[in-house]
């Protein structure tokens, strides 16, 4: 402390843990710094580096149990401060190092809050406790089971606009309706939700694998988040999550980099995260980050199903590599129509974005899939539609991936691909395989599931792509089965083995009718001669309801001279002849199979 104008002057106006610590870089700063962010609520609190431009502030004992960092407030670490958990122990239970949670308090409404409309009716009385700008979860036991657990409450988040009497007026629609006649409807509110900023949050080893330690243990980890921000810094050699965050309101996660996850041991298949976002959420931004190893690098998430309300959510210009699953994936209850991935880059995934219910998947960069699932992007059952444009996706078994077999709770949606290059594809560059419509209708054992609607009426399906085929195999350049309406196919197809085709359109995998394939397909297709040209099969509406315009490139497709061409000149479909010494109805010929010399008809 200095003297100033007899005045006592505190030299710093922030919390600096390293007055709280031992000055060794080898003893244990445990106390010191849980010292430290218990005197830091809702101010800054920072790890400095006082000597020697670095410090190290070392956990040693994993009895202490975790740090708990304030629920308002800013913590900083200088630019070479660093946790070290290398030496800390093994809990046994999955704990997090450094762990904050708001505690709620629950209204139970009497009046049904309708899907699609922003109004909310509280009980007589509770409407004075609301004001602008209140945030809270909303949820029933009819959509969420539990309401409430180890991992959070879940549902969906609303937030004040207006309040008159005991109504709410919301900023925003309820996505789901929460009818008090079928299940307890609750409010779940907090005198103060966890507000806070890490910058440059910087830890080494947060916990260690082995076969006592199956779980593993977490970084950070935030549950009942209206906002945060996070900015830069990194974990390394984490085990389940480097940064966990439950129901975050608004969550900015900017120039964070999580690497060098542990090997799990023996046996042991616990998935691990970069960064997962659990339950509901509302605002999430992912910019610039930067993950590497681990099972899934960003995942939106839940422990059970549903998994709560997610929308708004844009993941750009991050690096994914080595992803044992995906680098994005997600679960179910999000928003579709507000999810984005844009401008990434994915190398040597399991596959680049696990998207259940679609959303839009642009600009992105994809190197290299491997493994079971081996492709650019997944679709789930009954996903509400894809928008894909201008992506770059080499070396994958597939592009885009809708698997057979799923237990589809409704029809899937339209699928857009616009602009994209796909290189070296291994298996299809678009493979959308409806194996039928399914409902549950016992749980068994075994399940029954009723497929009477296998031949459902699917989306809208437009392809428009660059897709250069792998020399070996049987690759295909678009392959959909199921009645997807008016399929509009414009595609060039290069390379391949010639076993391959360009596009194959068929019915539902299952289906046994005589159509149940496309609805009114438009298929203009470019290909070399390594490729066998478009194939069609069961179409709806017949075969006259088929167009398929097609170009050889590299092959001739004009010819000329005198006689027939038929049973002479060879020629692909669409190739054209001119007859010198024709008359009437026999001087122009065109090709109408795809191969061989015969085929030739007047024209």
């Amino acid at each position: 402390m200095t003297k100033v104008n007899s005045f006592m002057v505190s030299p710093k106006r922030y919390i600096d843990v390293a007055d709280y610590v031992p000055s060794s870089d080898a003893a244990d700063c445990f106390a010191g710094i849980n010292a430290a962010l218990a005197a830091g609520a809702g101010r800054e609190v920072v790890f400095s580096t006082p000597y020697n431009g670095s410090r190290t502030y070392r956990l040693l004992n994993r009895a202490s149990g975790r740090l708990f960092a304030p629920l308002t407030g800013k913590i900083i670490w200088d630019t070479n401060a660093w946790i070290n958990t290398e030496a800390w122990g093994k809990s046994g239970t999955a704990s997090p190092f450094l762990y904050a949670t708001a505690t709620v308090t629950d209204i139970t409404l009497d009046a049904t809050a309708v899907g699609g409309t922003r109004t909310i009716v509280l009980p007589t009385g509770q409407g004075a406790t609301f004001a602008r700008g209140d945030a809270f979860i909303i949820n029933s036991t009819e959509l969420y089971t539990p309401l409430d657990g180890p991992i959070g409450t879940i549902g969906e988040w609303a937030e004040v606009a207006n309040v008159v009497g005991d109504t709410l007026t919301l900023t925003a629609k309820l996505k789901f309706s929460y009818d008090v006649g079928s299940g307890t409807v609750k409010i779940y509110r907090s005198a103060q939700w966890i507000d806070m900023t890490l910058n440059n949050p910087q830890v080494q080893g947060p916990g260690l694998f082995s076969a006592a330690n199956t779980q593993g243990d977490r970084g950070i980890e935030l549950l009942g988040v209206k906002r945060l921000t996070v900015n830069g810094g990194e974990v390394r050699d984490s085990d389940a999550h480097s940064l966990i965050v439950h129901n975050p309101y608004a969550l900015r996660v900017n120039g964070f980099s999580s690497r060098k996850f542990e090997a799990s041991p023996p046996g042991n298949t616990r998935t691990r995260y970069g960064i997962s976002i659990v339950g509901n959420t509302s605002i999430v931004r992912i910019v610039g980050c930067d993950i590497t190893g681990g099972t899934e690098q960003i995942s939106l998430t839940s422990s059970g199903y549903p998994s709560g309300v997610k929308r708004n959510v844009a993941i750009r210009g991050n690096r994914f590599t080595g992803a044992e699953r995906s680098g994005v994936t997600t679960h179910y209850d999000y928003d579709p129509d507000s999810y984005l991935i844009e401008g990434n880059q994915f190398y040597d995934c399991l596959q680049a974005a696990d998207m259940r219910l679609g959303g839009m998947f642009n600009d992105n960069m994809v190197r290299s899939t491997t493994g079971s699932l081996d492709c650019a992007v997944q679709l789930g059952a009954g996903f509400k539609f894809l928008s894909a444009s201008g992506n770059d996706i080499e070396d994958v078994l597939r592009g885009y991936y809708l698997q057979p077999n799923l237990n589809h709770f409704r029809a899937p949606g339209s699928v857009s691909i616009m602009g994209d290059v796909m290189r070296n594809v291994r298996g299809q560059g678009v493979l959308l395989d409806y194996n039928g419509k399914y409902f549950k209708v016992s749980d068994g054992p075994p399940a029954v599931y009723d497929r009477t609607n296998i031949d459902d009426v699917l989306g809208s399906l437009t392809v428009r792509a660059d897709i250069t085929l792998a020399a070996s195999g049987a690759p295909t350049g678009v392959l959909a089965r199921g009645k997807w309406t008016n399929a509009d196919i414009d595609v060039t197809v290069r390379g391949g083995t010639g076993s391959g085709r360009s596009v194959t359109m068929q019915r539902a995998t299952s289906s046994v009718s005589a159509t149940g394939g496309p609805i009114n397909p438009v298929i203009s297709e470019r290909v070399d001669q390594a490729t066998q040209t478009a194939l069609v099969q069961y179409p709806t509406n017949g075969a006259s309801s088929v167009s398929i315009q097609t170009k050889v490139f590299g092959t001739p497709m004009e010819f000329s001279g005198t006689g027939s061409p038929e049973g002479v000149i060879t020629a692909v479909r669409g190739a054209r002849y001119t007859r010198l010494d024709g008359g009437s109805g026999t001087t122009f010929y065109m090709k109408e199979t795809a191969t061989g010399n015969t085929g030739w008809a007047a024209k």
